[in-house]
Order: structure tokens, then C-alpha cells, then sequence
């Protein structure tokens, strides 16, 4: 049988009663100490790197079609698709990172990503004034291929001739083919009219790199 018969800061010291054998135990140890160098250098692995990079080329952007106003609009046929007028007259690109304002492509009105991977979300907002009342639209995205992606549907006026907001959002990634041939943002409406003031916000949500 083993019981303690004295202990300090230092030290515990045990007697064993069947023979009167004295141990002493090793000192008892505070907490570990870390010492910490100020001057050591720290290595960042360089694929950390990469991705906090890939994250600052995030940002948004704001495209506006100065060239199609109510003194100068955008007319369309009932029931003929035709490719929206995306234009890049004017824009807010502080917050944008480089290529993001090539996103729109005024010379073949496209849209015209650069960077496979990317997440992208898009709204398009416009008034639009139609003939008849209750008119209806729908928005696909072509991209050159036979499918369409990214199949959107709008109510018109209520009222003829009564201009009406129109703000749609596009969710969307880029691919290989996208930055190939570039984009037409496709519209068909099942009336006759006219439409202007359009305005492009773009949001990069992530830059396309492996995480």
C-alpha cells in the first residue's frame, strides 16, 4: 500500500508502508510556456495565395443603353424574337475588376465573359411600352449552341401604351463555349411595342479558379 506523506511546489515525496521506503516524484511542471519569435517569417502556401487573389477580383458593374431612350426607342414585332439591346454607352465601373468591363460587347451586342469558371449574376432592368394590354415575355440566354440556357418569362403593361418596369435576373457560370462565341440575350414578346432606358448590373460572385 502506497500513501503520500508530504508535497510541495517542488516536489511529492510517497512512503511505502509495508517496508518505509521513502520516493521522491520528479517536480510538478506549471503550464507549458510557447515562446513566440516576432521575427520569424511565416510561409503561406502558395495556392492560399492564389485563391485571396482570385477573391479580390470580385466586384460589380453597371451598364446603361444611352442610345435607345422614350425620344428614341427600341421597337419590336409581336411574336419575332429579336436579341435584346445590351449596351455599354455609359457605366459605374469603380467597383469592377478589369474584365468585367469588356462584359458587353456594343459592336456585336453580346455579352462577352472572359474567365472560364466564373459566377456571374446579371439583372437586367428596362421600361416597356406595348400596343395591346397584358402582354407577355420570356428572355433565354444563346450561347451558339442547340439549348438555350437560362429561360426567363415577363408580364407587360397592364394598360396599353402605359410604360412599365421590367427588372429580370440571370444567375449564370461561364464556360469554355460561352467565352468562345459569346452570348445574345434572346427576346420574343406576344404584342408589338416598344421599350427603352435599359440598364445592366453584372455581380461577380466568384472568380473562376479551383478552390
Amino acid at each position: 500500500m502506497i500513501v503520500t506523506t508530504a508535497e510541495n511546489t517542488s516536489s511529492i515525496t510517497i512512503t511505502a508502508i509495508s517496508n518505509g521506503a521513502t520516493v521522491t516524484v520528479a517536480p510538478v511542471s506549471e503550464s507549458p510556456v510557447v515562446e513566440v519569435n516576432p521575427t520569424a517569417l511565416v510561409s503561406i502556401p502558395a495556392a492560399f495565395e492564389t485563391r485571396v487573389s482570385d477573391l479580390e477580383k470580385s466586384g460589380w458593374i453597371y451598364f446603361v443603353n444611352t442610345t435607345h431612350t422614350e425620344l428614341n426607342p427600341y421597337t419590336f414585332q409581336g411574336g419575332i424574337e429579336f436579341v435584346f439591346p445590351l449596351r455599354d454607352d455609359n457605366r459605374l465601373d469603380s467597383n469592377s475588376s478589369e474584365d468585367l468591363k469588356t462584359f458587353i460587347d456594343n459592336n456585336n451586342n453580346n455579352l462577352n465573359p472572359s474567365n472560364e469558371g466564373d459566377e456571374l449574376e446579371m439583372r437586367v432592368e428596362f421600361l416597356i411600352k406595348t400596343n395591346l394590354a397584358n402582354r407577355r415575355g420570356k428572355f433565354n440566354i444563346d450561347i451558339g449552341v442547340s439549348s438555350r440556357f437560362n429561360p426567363r418569362n415577363f408580364l407587360g403593361s397592364d394598360n396599353a401604351s402605359v410604360s412599365e418596369p421590367i427588372s429580370v435576373d440571370f444567375p449564370m457560370f461561364v464556360g469554355s463555349t460561352f467565352i468562345a462565341n459569346g452570348g445574345e440575350l434572346k427576346c420574343t414578346i406576344d404584342g408589338s411595342g416598344e421599350l427603352y432606358d435599359v440598364s445592366v448590373y453584372v455581380r461577380k460572385i466568384r472568380h473562376g479558379e479551383d478552390i
